[in-house]
């Protein structure tokens, strides 16, 4: 995979390598490490989400030539990519506002799509994309950030994509106070209003928290 290649030869991480193939697929084997949301690593959270922190911010460094095709034939990226795949999502009837946590949960599906077509941000900060950094996505391995899980997916857009995915991840598993934390680490401060964004981009993509029938938040 061109993709995997690119990133091999940029990344000062780890990323899933090529072993093998299925039909049209292939089989790749992720990095060593563990998944950032197993409950025995939380033990020191201080230390848990700096590597998470430090994660999206070596991601995020990388030149967008890590993502871009050599040929110049690119899929569609930034908002546009980001706001299709939402549209695919609720025209495939994927989205169940039911689900979501307040004040989601008020909407149609339509009316939330509505609602992130007309908030478009005016600006944007273009990286290199995880896409969906929630913690189980993050590889840690003595207390240090090692790789990713789920890379293949990446994509160059606005790096709030990634932050919303993995503040509401932060969150539900480590404590409002670790979301500061995870900020420090980064090495800086959303823009609140593309945050915002980009949550509401999250559920419709099924990557925020929702809540279980309990009404409990559960990460996707």
């Amino acid at each position: 995979m061109a993709l995997l290649d690119r990133l091999a030869g940029s990344a000062p991480f780890a990323v899933p390598t090529i072993v093998g193939e299925a039909g049209r697929w292939l089989v790749t084997a992720r990095p060593d490490g563990h998944p950032a949301d197993r409950p025995e690593l939380h033990a020191d959270p201080d230390e848990l989400v700096t590597a998470v922190g430090a994660g999206l911010k070596a991601l995020h460094d990388l030149p967008l030539s890590a993502l871009r095709a050599d040929d110049g034939a690119r899929p569609p990226e930034g908002w546009p990519a980001v706001a299709e795949r939402c549209r695919a999502a609720v025209a495939d009837g994927l989205v169940d506002s039911a689900a979501l946590p307040g004040p989601y949960d008020r909407y149609r599906p339509d009316e939330l799509l509505a609602m992130l077509i007309g908030g478009r941000p005016s600006a944007e900060d273009l990286v290199c994309c995880h896409g969906s950094p929630s913690a189980g996505m993050l590889l840690v391995a003595g207390g240090r950030f090692v790789g990713f899980d789920g890379i293949e997916s990446a994509l160059v857009a606005d790096r709030h994509l990634d932050l919303a995915v993995a503040h509401q991840s932060v969150q539900h598993h480590l404590g409002p106070e670790a979301v500061f934390r995870l900020y420090d680490a980064y090495g800086g401060d959303p823009d609140v209003i593309r945050l915002d964004h980009y949550v509401l981009a999250s559920h419709l993509l099924g990557l925020g928290v929702h809540r279980d029938e309990a009404g409990e938040a559960m990460p996707r």
